[in-house]
């Protein structure tokens, strides 16, 4: 299983992006393009120290320059064939896909949907399949070898 893209509107400095993986990924760039806030997305969708509070996002957290209400950070897993992975999602999953969604609109609502397809998603009311994804983010000052 890997994390094949993740498409962010209204989060941050992201007005409407997508953002395609590989296997392995090295995210670079100069200072203020958005390196901590894409890692930051991943968090809210696959961190579990990431808290209930957290998940309700502040006014700095929507894009200033679109003037948007929303928030959505979608992620597609590929090639998920991990038994655990496929009893934790069900029928989200159809030939080794499925779309997490995190949404969030300023009323403070936020949301998580998962599904196959954009056009099948199915609201679910917590995060509950973070007990068997979850990210583990590694600090800047950590040995990165040690992950690969």
């Amino acid at each position: 299983m890997r994390i094949e893209k993740i498409h962010i509107k209204g989060f941050r400095n992201f007005e409407d992006e997508e953002i395609f993986f590989q296997p392995k990924t090295l995210i670079i760039g100069a200072n203020d393009v958005g390196k901590t806030n894409l890692l930051y997305a991943l968090r809210i969708l696959f961190d579990k120290s990431i808290s209930e509070h957290d998940l309700d996002l502040k006014d700095s957290d929507y894009n200033a320059y679109c003037n948007t209400d929303t928030v959505e950070i979608t992620a597609t897993i590929c090639d998920v064939t991990e038994e655990c992975l496929l009893s934790t999602f069900g029928g989200a999953v159809k030939d080794g896909v499925v779309l997490i969604r995190y949404s969030n609109s300023k009323n403070g609502q936020y949301s998580i949907w998962m599904g196959y397809d954009e056009n099948v998603l199915t609201e679910y009311s917590t995060r509950q399949y973070i007990k068997r994804l979850n990210m583990q983010y590694v600090d800047t000052n950590r040995d990165l070898f040690k992950f690969f």
